[in-house]
């Protein structure tokens, strides 16, 4: 995400909180850490600003003027295909899926732990879906 467009997103976020939790700053924190794990909006990465914007707006009554589609290798259809893969039986020479192994989030991503798709950035995306596209041999 631009510049511009990241602060545009924390500008509406932040008024939607305001709308809905008035000065009760725990509570609006509390809410960021339920739905995206991190207490704070300046640090979470785009796809985590996303999610958060889209909940808060569903919460404040936003409804958006037109449905959209998601494009092809976009963050969102990216996050739905590595679900498929993880729901997949393990490939050939696995005994469990490689998704769910914390070696191949180390290797490829150097994360120490597993976290949801649509809570890595697209560049972090990318390069998980090459990887175990690559093991299926897809």
């Amino acid at each position: 995400m631009k510049r511009d467009a990241r602060i545009r997103q924390i500008v509406q976020i932040k008024a939607a909180s305001r709308r809905l939790f008035g000065a009760d700053e725990d509570a609006m924190r509390d809410c960021y850490q339920s739905v995206t794990g991190v207490r704070f909006v300046r640090t979470m990465t785009d796809a985590q600003l996303r999610q958060l914007g889209d909940y808060l707006a569903r919460a404040t009554g936003h409804k958006p003027g037109r449905p959209f589609a998601l494009r092809p290798g976009s963050s969102l259809d990216l996050a739905r295909e590595l679900a498929e893969y993880a729901d997949r039986e393990p490939p050939r020479g696995w005994r469990i899926n490689p998704l769910k192994t914390l070696m191949l989030w180390r290797q490829t991503l150097g994360l120490a732990e597993a976290v949801p798709f649509a809570h890595l950035d697209s560049n972090q995306q990318t390069r998980l879906f090459r990887r175990v596209k690559a093991i299926y041999g897809d």
